[in-house]
């Protein structure tokens, strides 16, 4: 009789698990992020991004709306490497591209390599109505005896189609 009941004690237990997990696999279908519907529309396959160097962050001026640099991978060889600097501005909502903006071969990285990139959205009025966002590139140097670093900052502005402004 204990064995009875224990068999079907373990057959409810299992259906009940069987039937959550069922339900939970169904919740978590897979979603495509902002960064994979802007790369499909550019055509860009993810293999061919720098990763380590890709940046996106959200306009405080324009909370709807987000700002991607995406380093498109052109040649490497042996840790030295070129990108092309792919600027778009894409609806937070739908993921369509507002606005884009390419740079070929816009960083290029050797003994002295890029260390990173950021988004800068201090508010940069260039006039009383025209808004610009930076983007900084950070370089370092490999050399432990005499250390190097130094930022750009380039400026971009939001008009039609995005442009670089100046360093």
């Amino acid at each position: 009789m204990k064995t009875t009941l224990f068999i079907f004690v373990m057959l409810i237990g299992l259906s009940s698990y069987s039937h959550q997990s069922l339900h939970i696999s169904l919740q978590t279908a897979p979603v495509e992020s902002l960064k994979e519907k802007v790369l499909k529309q550019l055509g860009i396959n993810e293999t061919e991004v720098r990763d380590e160097l890709f940046e996106e962050k959200v306009l405080p001026h324009a909370p709807f709306q987000t700002v991607m640099a995406i380093p498109k991978m052109i040649s490497e060889d042996e840790g030295m490497y070129t990108v092309d600097l792919i600027l778009v501005v894409v609806n937070n909502q739908s993921g369509k591209i507002i606005q884009k903006f390419s740079e070929e071969n816009y960083l290029h990285s050797d003994a002295i390599y890029v260390s990173g990139i950021t988004i800068d959205t201090a508010p940069y009025l260039l006039s009383k109505t025209v808004r610009a966002f930076g983007i900084r590139v950070h370089y370092s140097g490999s050399s432990r005896p005499n250390p190097y670093g130094e930022d750009f900052l380039s400026l971009y502005v939001q008009e039609g189609s995005i442009y670089s402004a100046g360093y």
